[in-house]
């Protein structure tokens, strides 16, 4: 559901594939900074 509306949104598949390839690490970021803090 999240890809196609990220496919909707840019109407690119590759760019879809890259934020939600992207996001796991962005959330690893998060718990690693509040961790830290």
């Amino acid at each position: 559901i999240i890809f196609i509306l990220l496919y909707l949104a840019f109407r690119r598949v590759d760019e879809a594939l890259l934020i939600l390839m992207s996001l796991p690490f962005a959330l690893v970021g998060g718990i690693w900074f509040l961790y830290w803090q």
